[in-house]
């Protein structure tokens, strides 16, 4: 097998893993999760390639165009971030040696450069490849319907026989998927669906009759998730859908569903009030936080 073979096979597998574990930020070593172990190993594999080239790469349009402006913005936030240490610190006892200050901005500064590179390689690629497009999308689509039945059912088994599941929060019955919170989980099945609507439209005799059933149980995990900001997106992007559509049809699908998504964000109206005032007495509700009150 020749080496650019089997660059193209590797570059493919990493492709498809970042996918997949775009899905599921909750799956982690310690603090550091899956996804950002395989983007480091990703970077030195890139590193690499590039010094057995003796650097003579040429860079895809999008790094040459976004890669200058995504390093301004890191050394921004790295600016930012050194201004900061002037303040004084009071971190909670017990957490992990990556939370402590300054070493908290040192591994945040590294996530971002690692999302960055990430990015712009993503990019590049698929807009070569329209093979590896369509590997990512189904990638990225099969992990989102794989946590889509998870909290689904997660969801049931906690309404219905009481029991707990990583899916689902502990202390409420909104489910998560793989992420940490309802909220991202919301807006990464609005991103999802999108994937989904790409994929379709790459081939559509393939996709006809999957999209209406996968875009269904999207819609079941993120009214249960609780995504606010996810349900006002789903909202957003239905409406332009019904000024582009091309069918009468299509048209009254989508505001039925910008409808239905701002009914349902109408829903969370009291919580969004009382996120507002909150927010109005920050100071006296962080003395309430069990990480600030003091023994």
């Amino acid at each position: 097998m020749r080496a650019s073979e089997n660059t193209a096979i590797s570059g493919g597998g990493f492709l498809t893993a970042f996918a997949a574990l775009s899905a599921a930020p909750a799956l982690r070593i310690g603090d550091v999760q899956l996804l950002e172990v395989l983007q480091a190993l990703a970077l030195c594999a890139a590193s690499i390639l590039a010094v057995h080239a003796r650097f003579r790469i040429r860079l895809p349009a999008i790094w040459r165009e976004y890669g200058g402006r995504y390093l301004a913005l890191l050394c921004a936030c790295a600016a930012v971030s050194a201004f900061s240490l002037r303040l004084p610190f009071y971190p909670p006892p017990g957490i992990s040696a990556l939370k402590q200050p300054l070493a908290i901005s040192l591994s945040r500064l590294l996530e971002l450069f690692l999302a960055m590179g990430s990015l712009l390689f993503v990019a590049g690629a698929l807009g070569r490849s329209p093979k590896w497009r369509r590997a990512v999308l189904d990638a990225l689509a099969g992990a989102a319907i794989l946590s889509a039945c998870a909290s689904i059912l997660g969801w049931l088994l906690f309404k219905e026989a009481g029991i707990r599941t990583p899916v689902v929060y502990d202390f409420s019955d909104r489910v998560r998927g793989f992420f940490n919170e309802g909220g991202p989980y919301g807006m990464f099945l609005v991103a999802a669906s999108l994937a989904v609507l790409l994929r379709a439209h790459l081939q559509p005799y393939r996709y006809r009759f999957q999209v209406p059933m996968t875009l269904g149980l999207f819609a079941v995990a993120l009214v249960l998730s609780g995504s606010k900001a996810g349900l006002l997106a789903a909202a957003g992007l239905a409406v332009p859908g019904v000024l582009i559509s091309g069918s009468r049809r299509q048209r009254l699908t989508l505001l039925a569903a910008s409808l239905l998504f701002l009914g349902l964000l109408a829903m969370f109206q009291r919580q969004l009030v009382t996120y507002w005032l909150v927010y109005q007495d920050i100071d006296e509700a962080a003395l309430y936080h069990p990480a600030t009150r003091t023994t």
